[in-house]
């Protein structure tokens, strides 16, 4: 069955999904934000959904600032859900304060990128639960991550990585996933080993410190209601 008819098939028997927009590849989603951020009446309904896990037109949402997770509705079918926060949290890379205690333990760990996909979203998923990295949204990221972005637009520079914080034993005991369009990296998730010392305060630092050194402008930690202030980071509400 094709995509379209399904979501047509969908909003006849739920009610949640007849009152959001629909979004699906082809159409135009840079007009759609720009409604989106400015027509009062998406106001009370942040959520937006959709049938489609191509990496493409994820990379795409993205690029016109959706961030987007997946949903399994009753574990019947499995659906992407952007949305654009109307605030958000962004980092300014030259606030971070870094104590002294953070500093002294931060000498036994390294930090890497896209050194180990797979055993981060593990990890996620070990302290969070599979939430909404459904299996669909694994691929799809995964994808991302190993192949880039294939689409025919030029002017998106998007990617998808993963960072991950080493102890001195070589054990995984933190890490993150994101994704960077041009010079912003977005946060979509990370996780911190349980019984470990700061590791995702040095985590959180030394990735602050490499994305600042390799010319990003900004990291956008997402929603602004989360405590970042535990992490020693002031993040700028937009």
């Amino acid at each position: 069955m094709h995509q379209l008819e399904a979501a047509r098939i969908m909003n006849l028997v739920s009610k949640w999904h007849q009152s959001r927009e629909y979004l699906h590849p082809g159409m135009n989603l840079a007009d759609f934000a720009k409604r989106f951020c400015s027509d009062k009446k998406y106001s009370e309904v942040a959520y937006c959904w959709s049938f489609s896990f191509d990496p493409t037109f994820f990379a795409h949402l993205c690029y016109e600032g959706f961030l987007s997770i997946c949903s399994y509705p009753s574990q019947i079918v499995y659906t992407l859900m952007p949305w654009i926060d109307p605030e958000r949290c962004v980092m300014d890379l030259d606030s971070i304060h870094i104590s002294k205690k953070v500093l002294k333990r931060s000498n036994k760990y390294s930090l890497t990128v896209n050194k180990s996909f797979q055993q981060v979203i593990d990890g996620c998923i070990a302290q969070h639960g599979e939430s909404w990295l459904h299996l669909p949204m694994r691929a799809l990221l995964k994808s991302l991550n190993s192949s880039g972005y294939s689409g025919e637009k030029k002017n998106v520079r998007f990617a998808v990585h993963s960072i991950e914080l080493w102890d001195d034993k070589k054990l995984l005991v933190a890490g993150d996933i994101g994704y960077t369009v041009g010079g912003c990296y977005t946060s979509m998730t990370g996780f911190r080993k349980e019984g470990t010392v700061s590791a995702g305060t040095i985590q959180l630092v030394a990735t602050c410190g490499l994305l600042k050194e390799v010319g990003f402008q900004m990291w956008d930690l997402g929603m602004v209601h989360y405590p970042y202030s535990i992490f020693h980071i002031r993040a700028t509400q937009y």
